[in-house]
């Protein structure tokens, strides 16, 4: 023995590494959804603050710029039209407090905004067991939360495009056979 392990022969991969993601057991609308929440939440509720050091940024542009840069877009089609209404008030310069969007936008926006902002909703693993407004207090948690929250939402998204990626690789494989 080298102390090596062994190879499957006809793949050259290692044994017991695994060479494929699990297949999410859900939609892509469902297995995203907590975090596309989480990110509308944050938007809503702290949008307007500044929790980046040294910068004037607030957390809203933060996010959309994040995003924008990525060139990513929610699954679910009511959290994307909410996105881009917040979206369209950023760029023009217009509050993304929810109780103003509460007053002024549509009513199924509205009650989106309201249904959002109840605690009824699961919190992704980060934020559970924790209180959240004590620890939202300071902005360097903010700006920690909003960051980490944006890098779970693009491992997901990540994931899918790779489990995606492999079912039509091995379907071309599949073909080829």
């Amino acid at each position: 023995r080298t102390g090596r392990p062994s190879a499957d022969l006809s793949t050259g991969v290692p044994q017991g590494i695994q060479t494929s993601l699990p297949t999410p057991h859900a939609s892509p609308a469902q297995f995203c959804r907590v975090q596309e929440r989480e990110l509308i939440y944050f938007m809503l509720k702290y949008g307007e603050r500044t929790p980046f050091y040294q910068s004037d940024q607030t957390l809203a542009s933060y996010v959309i710029q994040d995003l924008e840069a990525d060139e990513l877009r929610f699954y679910n089609e009511d959290l994307w039209s909410l996105y881009l209404m917040l979206k369209q008030r950023v760029d023009e310069g217009l509050s993304t407090d929810s109780r103003e969007i509460v007053q002024l936008e549509s009513p199924e926006l509205c009650s989106l905004v309201v249904d959002l902002l109840s605690t009824k909703y699961e919190l992704s693993s980060i934020w559970k067991g924790n209180d959240m407004e004590s620890f939202f207090a300071l902005d360097g948690n903010l700006s920690n939360a909003i960051t980490t929250s944006l890098l779970l939402y693009k491992g997901k998204i990540l994931h899918l495009t790779i489990v995606e990626a492999q079912e039509k690789l091995t379907q071309k494989n599949e073909e080829l056979q």
